[in-house]
């Protein structure tokens, strides 16, 4: 494996006097990029903060072994698999499976999270995991503001779902607030109105009283 590690702030080549030069990147953001090659033969790598050098030595070292063992699992391969796995869980009968499954869709990040919790949001039976799901979609978990500002169209379509109860409309329209910082209360033509104006998060207000997660 040619891994090694890459210092983001100091370029590799020195000046005419055997110094090292900044980047343009210098002091900002991640410092130090571990990069390698898979088996698969594209590049793999992590970013490390200042001062944890040695610490992206350990991982790309770590990486090493168990490809030298055979037992090396491309982390973005296992992280497929453990959302397959989440989604399948969601429609489990047992109730406590579903509702850590709605936690380690959220806990992913990832886009491909939306669409589940969503779903789960309208159609779970529980009316905890519902929270649930739309308590991630709104703030919790590991979903970026750009994320969950890609659920609003659905979230606005689900305002014309008429098989939702009362309590789950409720659940919408307090995600929509959490999601856009906006606040029209429960009238789905003023959201609509409000969101072929607007791509982006107005400043934060405080979810309006009936609206709040439990």
């Amino acid at each position: 494996m040619a891994g090694h590690i890459q210092d983001r702030w100091f370029k590799a080549e020195t000046d005419s006097n055997g110094k090292t030069t900044k980047t343009n990147r210098h002091g900002t953001g991640m410092r130090y990029r571990a990069r390698y090659v898979g088996p698969d033969g594209t590049e793999k790598s992590k970013s490390f903060p200042d001062r944890q050098k040695r610490l992206a030595e350990q991982w790309l070292a770590h990486i090493e072994a168990d490809m030298s063992r055979g037992q090396y699992v491309d982390p973005k391969a296992s992280r497929t698999t453990f959302q397959q796995y989440a989604e399948r869980w969601v429609h489990d009968s047992n109730q406590q499976t579903r509702f850590w499954a709605v936690e380690g869709l959220a806990m992913l990040g990832i886009d491909e999270s939306i669409d589940p919790l969503l779903s789960i949001l309208a159609h779970d039976s529980s009316r905890k995991i519902r929270e649930r799901a739309a308590c991630n979609l709104a703030r919790s978990g590991m979903l970026t503001g750009e994320q969950r500002l890609t659920a609003v169209p659905q979230l606005l379509n689900l305002l014309d779902d008429d098989s939702l109860d009362s309590g789950t409309q409720d659940l919408v329209y307090a995600v929509l607030h959490s999601i856009t910082g906006a606040s029209f209360g429960k009238d789905p033509e003023a959201w609509r109105d409000w969101w072929a104006h607007h791509d982006r998060r107005e400043k934060p207000h405080h979810i309006p009283r009936g609206l709040s997660f439990v």
